[in-house]
């Protein structure tokens, strides 16, 4: 059924529009129109809000805020798939998940934090574990090992990425970042004071985040790497 019918009144024909749930109104509109919204602000009122409807008319395809939400993040994730492992070693391969896990968690603020609360049974969440324990058992990792390794590095980005999303709010409420905060505490100490902090901190000033996170990442994955099967594993009791 249409979502406006006709009506003759005289020469002249009007639309009168129907309350209900337009028959033409798609998922993709649906999800477009979220990801118009943002996560962290995603309400079935504010979808319909975009889309010119109420909600009621989301409901052919959208259970309940919880089911847009889940539906959203699986939309999100299905556009980065996870790279594919082509017997580079499991670290060379960690490295470039890393990087995508990040790239995607950038693109939609709030999904790492999402991520890190919530457990998503999605396609590509199941695609992501299954590849990267594919990839460190090629290089030497148990079954165990290779979970424990895989969950390593998805919480490490997902915290990486939700932290700074935090402290970025942080800095736009009090007009100054954190890290910058604590730099300026410290170095505006008296000159005998945490002389290696201060040395530290002034060298770091002077890099990209970025940096950062590269050099924790390759500890991280050095770590785990080097200390395959060193860990017994513990039978719940």
């Amino acid at each position: 059924m249409d979502s406006a019918s006709t009506f003759s009144n005289g020469s002249e024909t009007h639309l009168k529009r129907r309350v209900g749930r337009p028959s033409q109104l798609s998922l993709g509109q649906i999800l477009a129109a979220a990801s118009k919204v943002g996560l962290t602000n995603l309400t079935l009122q504010a979808v319909a809000d975009v889309l010119g409807v109420t909600p009621p008319a989301l409901y052919n395809h959208i259970q309940g805020r919880e089911d847009l939400i889940s539906k959203f993040v699986a939309d999100v994730m299905d556009k980065f798939p996870v790279p594919a492992y082509q017997g580079e070693g499991w670290a060379n391969w960690a490295a470039g998940y890393a990087a995508s896990l990040s790239t995607m968690y950038d693109a939609v603020p709030g999904l790492a934090d999402y991520t890190i609360r919530r457990t998503s049974t999605v396609t590509s969440v199941l695609d992501r574990h299954e590849m990267s324990i594919k990839a460190a058992k090629e290089s030497g990792f148990s079954d165990l090992d290779a979970l424990y390794a895989t969950r390593a590095i998805i919480e490490f980005v997902a915290g990486w990425v939700a932290r700074k999303e935090r402290r970025d709010a942080l800095e736009r409420e009090l007009k100054i970042h954190p890290d910058v905060e604590f730099r300026k505490y410290v170095i505006q100490k008296s000159n005998g004071e945490y002389p290696h902090l201060k040395g530290a901190l002034k060298t770091a000033a002077t890099l990209n985040l970025s940096h950062r996170f590269d050099f924790t990442l390759r500890a991280l994955i050095r770590g785990l790497e080097g200390s395959i099967s060193d860990v017994p594993a513990r039978k719940h009791i």
